[in-house]
């Protein structure tokens, strides 16, 4: 038994249809899951953002860093100013800037 040229060009067609309905069937689904789950994720990491600053002490003078090696207590010290001392430090030390710990910065006058 032998098929025809026209009946084999006819299976191969189908056959590479079926294959791209499933890849798009496929594709579908897993976009959509990770629509899913990335919108769970935001949900959660906002639901966490807002119990951290429901749990974040108000200081009236100070301002505190959260960095990789734990908090600074600045004082009187703009978060601008803060950032740009840590970083000449860590840059003139030449020691990473999260390796680095910073217990408190505050402003001297003269």
């Amino acid at each position: 038994m032998s098929i025809s040229l026209s009946e084999a060009l006819l299976v191969a067609v189908l056959g590479v249809g079926v294959v791209f309905i499933v890849l798009i069937i496929l594709m579908t689904s897993i976009e959509i899951t990770s629509k899913l789950i990335g919108s769970k994720k935001k949900n959660n990491k906002l639901e966490a953002e807002a119990e951290d600053t429901a749990q974040v002490p108000v200081l009236t003078d100070t301002a505190y860093f959260d960095g990789s090696m734990g908090e600074v207590k600045t004082f009187s010290v703009p978060d601008r100013t803060a950032a740009m001392i840590m970083a000449v430090v860590a840059d003139q030390s030449g020691i990473p800037l999260g390796q680095l710990y910073f217990k408190s910065i505050k402003e001297i006058s003269e």
